[in-house]
């Protein structure tokens, strides 16, 4: 189960039917309540659910990836750097900071509701890739600590998605749309595990969107095309 950031964020829930738009500006934590009943609900029908969370909100929200980046750009700005040089190692420990603080608070919700849950980091999780700071590509998915938390322990585990990390012990970043490949790729690495036991896998993304589009609708517009079906490997 994947929530995308505006999933989490109540001052992006517009999509929402109206009688909930109370509730929203009464609560900011409105969105990580709907998220964890989503799970409970899940968890009470017999799945095993791995949840993988995006950094709350978007552009205006304290804790979404472009707020981090502008904390790089307004120091630039303050020592008068125009075109500074990020360090790429630096700029990825940063801009995965908001999937860490989502993954806390997603578990703290998930106990809250009566399940056992454990945050955890992309690496945590057994995602590895190159060294590729901004855009890491998934070398390897090593799901075997994933497997044992939800078949052998029966605890709910958190991961941060849009980040792995390096066989030297680096965070990385994936890049944008990350969070659904972290799901994606954490779903096709159990399913040899699940495939033992007979059971099936499935990835369900939570977001404001229709679907899996052929392309960004922000800058195509109408041309992007909803995907009836995706397979593991086209993600």
């Amino acid at each position: 189960m994947k929530f995308g950031g505006t999933s989490l964020s109540p001052r992006h829930m517009a999509h929402l039917p109206p009688e909930y738009h109370h509730e929203i500006r009464e609560d900011e934590f409105f969105g990580f309540k709907k998220a964890a009943e989503h799970v409970l609900r899940e968890v009470e029908e017999g799945a095993r659910p791995v949840v993988v969370v995006s950094a709350m909100g978007r552009k205006g929200c304290p804790y979404a990836t472009d707020a981090l980046l502008s904390l790089l750009e307004g120091l630039s700005s303050s020592m008068g750097m125009e075109a500074p040089p990020f360090l790429p190692r630096e700029k990825d420990l940063l801009l995965c900071c908001g999937e860490f603080i989502s993954a806390a608070l997603m578990a703290q919700a998930l106990k809250f509701r009566g399940l056992d849950a454990v945050a955890l980091t992309g690496g945590q999780a057994g995602i590895i890739t190159d060294e590729n700071f901004g855009s890491a590509r998934i070398l390897a998915v090593e799901p075997e600590r994933l497997w044992r938390l939800v078949s052998e322990e029966e605890v709910v585990p958190v991961v941060a998605g849009f980040q792995g990390m390096t066989r030297k012990g680096d965070f990385t970043t994936i890049g944008r749309g990350g969070s659904d490949i972290t799901a994606v790729a954490l779903g096709a690495a159990l399913k040899r595990f699940v495939d033992r036991e007979g059971g099936e896998v499935w990835v369900d993304i939570y977001t404001d969107v229709e679907g899996v589009m052929t392309a960004d609708p922000r800058i195509v517009g109408e041309a992007a095309r909803v995907l009836p079906e995706v397979t593991y490997e086209e993600l």
